[in-house]
């Protein structure tokens, strides 16, 4: 088996595997279909999970410390930060119908979705 890296200096621990592979099948059994990634990392300002949907941009996200998420074994706010994430850009809370997000609400202009942002 390969060895797992997270970033530059951090090999991936099984516990941030673990917990992005959580929060992931949480998000994909709430929200079905849609693309999300997400990433864990332990080391950085005490602890980071980022969020992400990419059918609506690889550059936005949601960054939640784990401080908030480690103590809530159902990770409700991993939930909510996906069903806002999808409230945002107007698309479906259910299962993901193959659009891909125009505009993120709040988002400052350069970082809202483009076509060759939005891996498909």
């Amino acid at each position: 088996m390969g060895e797992l890296k997270g970033v530059p200096g951090h090999d991936a621990s099984f516990n941030d595997i673990q917990l992005a592979q959580n929060a992931s099948n949480l998000l994909n059994d709430h929200y079905p279909g849609h693309l999300w990634a997400v990433f864990v990392d332990s080391e950085q300002s005490g602890g980071v999970m980022v969020i992400k949907n990419l059918a609506m941009s690889s550059e936005y996200g949601f960054v939640l410390h784990l401080s908030n998420v480690v103590h809530d074994p159902s990770l409700r706010k991993v939930l909510m930060a996906g069903g806002e994430m999808l409230e945002r850009a107007k698309m479906e809370r259910g299962r993901w119908d193959g659009e891909t997000a125009e505009h993120v609400d709040g988002l400052p202009d350069k970082y809202q979705p483009t076509k060759s942002g939005i891996i498909i």
